[in-house]
């Protein structure tokens, strides 16, 4: 060191240095006219001079060397920095005489270094951070700044903020000479509102609510980080086909250019013949290979569901009952007609829509000589004389597969024989229009309706009283399903193992495992229907603990159940993916996740199999997400707008996390429909023409231009598996707000913030990236004309994530965003790049955008 030349130190303080903490306590929302929802907190930020633009990769980029032994003699250039960092007038040189501090959200971001005059960012490819120790490290990005004679160093990802920038001293400086370098102090600059989740993926946030937990804070989904090829997503949408048949075909091809790849629809046990159990039905056979046929011709996988639904389940033939005299509300036995009596087949015939909407609901289990016929349960109503519509049944519903004593229950067994037939003609008719292999079933729909004829004691008197009955109910009914599920699986897994295989019995419950599967069985149903849900009133106090922020139990102390948490935010829920939080203590994170954890003992994970059986998948094969009944101002153009995000959200969020297939519901005109009532109203002017795939509305265009901006080879082997390890937010904008403490923090869109990867080429990525808002409805822009749909869209917010595991060394990756409910570019940048890490810049909003990341050349 030069004998009078001074030792470097910070001019900036040490507290400016660092980052605040992750969540700082929210203030006073302010009014953001016109786009800002009322209900959402928001806190006032200083805004930085630059806005978040799309822009190519900086045009000078240097490369981390790690830190190297500090130069012999670092200099403070002479000069006295202007005020506000401007450059002199009147300058000659090119001469950097101010770098200032900048933080994003409150982090270390990027130091501005300011020069005497204009100059270009490659003026700056030399300079290097300095830390008080006087350790070197080059910076991760160089880009132009916000004035013709700034340049911007951007901090390498993870960096914090240089005490000092050292660059190459300008040839005709005086004192200047080859390699001579110069130091500048880093001097403090404004600081920006926000903060910053340093970890964004753990594991704690699944297993810190295990089975019978809950958390407003915790998020289940934020457990584990997947890169996945891209046909995870591609080949994962499906729809449930329920259009009429006179539009089967149109709406085929609407689908098929929509990105759909799978369709969902039933053939259900009633749709066998009654004299002919090998053949189905005769009116409906044609249906159903018609059905069949435009799925084939237009590349949709057929999902067959075999269902026994008890409105209408089992092959049948109409029986016309006619009662002599009236038979009071609680009566067992009726007198029928002579005719009447000569129809009845014991057990097998009955009375339809008696007790529920079923034909039969009440059966006859005997008939004397004289026509007095024994009921398999008391009237609930009063039957009246004169003739009532019934019917007679091919097999009974099922039985106890065993005896008391053990032995194999012959009526189970034949009602079980007549199920197999019934699924050797199902798989016999689809493969002879969609080849071996080319569909799937799915064994039964939902246990919550129409599944009486898995019991017949739903059908007779209970065994048993009160509790007894009940369970004796529940273990029948339970070996029933697991008889059902294991013989079907056994038999369509040897005839043919192409056809994949779902548990139906499970798409309504947390309990079934993947351990518990027969051999054979590809996936376990769901069907994770949720409504909308306001808070506090909406909460249920129980035996589920609440769990706090901090991860642990939020009662007083030896609490009693029920259990009433400690804080209760004010807040309105509803999204689609309301399964994958701790919201709910039956998340489906438990089932779908790489972490194995229990339930009551068994456990359930991604991994889970039979054992000597793969995994089991887990298929959603049935959602939807709609506004709650009553609210008012929602035009058709808003519903279409909700559910376009709705089911952008549910689809990428799903596939990211683990779900192979998802199923919507459905294709059919009415208010669940994906398909704009438009293409039926064209449909009806014009039969058998195809009104065009822009007929098909908001929600299928949207998945359109999804699946187009997601197509690609994929990864020349397995995926590349990227990690993300920091989200910084620019601002305090949040779900709701907490009480000021640790325990009960406000829940900010930083710790909401989705990011899940894909792959789409050996050196591409693309990857969503949206805050997975609580509330879809919220009301961003109430001073917006009520034609613009987006006036729900959340405003774009600035966050800055950093990525790892991305390929190392060459030029900067391209670096772009995609709107695909705007169909328009969106904001995005890359920052700073270290290795195979990168920090991006995004603009984020309640749906997602996917930020392109294409490395190479």
């Amino acid at each position: 060191m030069t004998e009078g030349e001074p030792v470097l130190a910070p001019a900036t303080p040490e507290a400016a240095l660092e980052a605040p903490a992750a969540t700082p306590p929210v203030r006073t929302p302010r009014v953001r006219a016109p786009r800002r929802a009322p209900t959402a907190p928001r806190v006032p930020r200083a805004k930085r001079v630059r806005a978040v633009e799309t822009t190519s990769p900086p045009a000078v980029e240097t490369h981390a060397s790690g830190e190297s032994t500090p130069p012999p003699a670092p200099v403070l250039l002479p000069a006295t920095p202007p005020a506000a960092c401007e450059p002199p007038v009147g300058a000659t040189t090119e001469t950097p005489v101010c770098a200032q501090a900048e933080t994003f959200g409150g982090a270390p971001a990027d130091v501005l270094l300011t020069y005497s005059r204009a100059v270009s960012a490659t003026l700056a490819s030399g300079c290097q951070a300095v830390s008080a120790a006087g350790a070197h490290e080059a910076f991760g990005g160089i880009e132009q700044g916000p004035g013709a004679a700034t340049v911007r160093l951007q901090l390498n990802p993870g960096a914090p903020m240089p005490a000092g920038v050292e660059c190459p001293r300008e040839p005709g400086v005086a004192g200047a000479g080859s390699g001579a370098t110069a130091t500048i102090v880093v001097s403090a600059g404004a600081a920006t509102e926000g903060g910053v989740v340093s970890d964004p993926i753990d594991p704690k946030y699944l297993l810190r609510v295990p089975f019978g937990k809950t958390s407003f804070w915790l998020q289940p989904w934020r457990a584990y980080l997947d890169t996945w090829s891209s046909s995870q997503l591609l080949n994962a949408l499906g729809i449930n086909f329920n259009a009429p048949p006179a539009d089967m075909e149109p709406v085929a091809q609407l689908l098929q250019e929509s990105g759909f790849k799978l369709a969902r629809f039933e053939i259900g046990f009633n749709a066998i013949s009654y004299t002919e159990p090998n053949s189905l039905r005769a009116g409906n056979d044609e249906i159903i290979r018609a059905r069949l046929r435009a799925l084939h011709n237009h590349g949709l996988r057929p999902l067959i569901v075999l269902n026994a639904n008890s409105e209408d389940p089992a092959p049948s033939k109409g029986a016309r009952l006619e009662t002599l005299a009236p038979a009071p509300r609680g009566a067992n036995t009726v007198r029928l007609s002579a005719a009447s009596a000569a129809q009845v087949v014991p057990g097998l015939t009955g009375f339809d829509n008696i007790t529920w909407k079923g034909g039969p609901d009440v059966l006859i289990t005997s008939v004397t000589s004289g026509g007095v016929a024994t009921l398999s349960r008391r009237l609930s109503k009063v039957l009246p004389a004169g003739r009532h519509e019934g019917t007679t049944l091919r097999y009974g519903p099922f039985q106890s597969p065993t005896r008391l004593n053990g032995t194999p229950n012959p009526a189970f067994g034949a009602t079980l024989a007549g199920w197999l037939d019934y699924v050797r003609v199902v798989c016999r008719e689809a493969e002879a229009i969609a080849g071996p292999g080319g569909y799937d079933l799915e064994i039964w729909n939902e246990l919550s309706f129409g599944s009486k004829f898995l019991n017949a004691s739903n059908y007779g008197a209970p065994v048993g009283n009160g509790t007894t009955a009940a369970r004796n109910k529940a273990r029948v009914t339970k070996a029933v399903m697991k008889a059902l599920l294991d013989e079907t699986t056994y038999w369509v897994h040897a005839h043919d193992p192409g056809v994949g295989i779902s548990d139906g019995f499970a798409s309504e419950s947390p309990f079934p495992s993947g351990l518990g599967a027969p051999i054979g069985l590809t996936a376990l149903s769901k069907h994770p229907y949720a409504g909308g849900r306001t808070y506090p009133a909406a909460y249920k106090v129980g035996f589920d603990v609440p769990v706090n922020a901090l991860g642990v139990q939020d009662l007083t102390p030896k609490p009693k159940p029920p259990y009433k948490p400690l804080f209760v935010p004010s807040y309105s829920m509803l999204l689609p993916e309301y399964m994958l939080t701790a919201s709910s203590t039956e998340t489906l994170i438990r089932d779908i996740a790489p972490i194995t954890t229990e339930i009551y003992g068994l456990v359930h994970g991604r991994e889970v199999g039979p054992r000597g059986g793969a995994p089991v998948q887990k298929w959603i094969t049935e959602y939807n997400l709609s506004p709650p009944m009553g609210i008012t101002g929602l035009s058709p153009a808003d519903v279409a707008h909700f559910r376009a995000k709705a089911l952008l959200r549910s689809l990428v969020a799903m596939s990211a996390k683990g779900i192979a297939r998802d199923y919507f519901f459905g294709a059919a005109p009415g208010a669940l429909s994906l398909i704009d009532p438009g293409f039926y109203k064209a449909l009806e002017a014009d039969p058998g023409s195809y009104p065009g795939a822009a007929a098909g509305g908001e929600v299928l265009q949207t998945f359109r231009n999804l699946t187009t901006a997601m197509r690609g080879p994929g990864p020349a082997g397995a995926p590349r598996r990227l990690s993300l390890t920091s989200i910084v937010q620019e601002g305090n904008h949040a779900q709701w707000a907490g009480d000021g403490t640790a325990a009960h923090p406000s829940l900010y869109d930083r710790e909401v913030l989705a990011v899940f990867p894909f792959q789409t080429a050996p050196s591409e990525f693309v990857v969503p990236v949206y805050v997975m808002t609580s509330n879809l409805l919220t009301l961003y822009d109430p001073a917006a004309p009520p034609a613009d749909e987006q006036r729900w869209d959340l405003p774009d917010e600035p966050f800055r994530i950093t990525l790892g595991g991305l390929p190392e060394g060459g030029p900067p990756p391209m670096v772009s965003a995609y709107d695909p409910l705007r169909g328009a570019a969106s904001p995005a940048r890359l920052v700073s790049r270290q290795g195979a890490t990168a920090v991006f810049e995004v603009a984020a909003s309640d749906y997602p955008r996917l930020l392109r990341l294409t490395f190479g050349s």
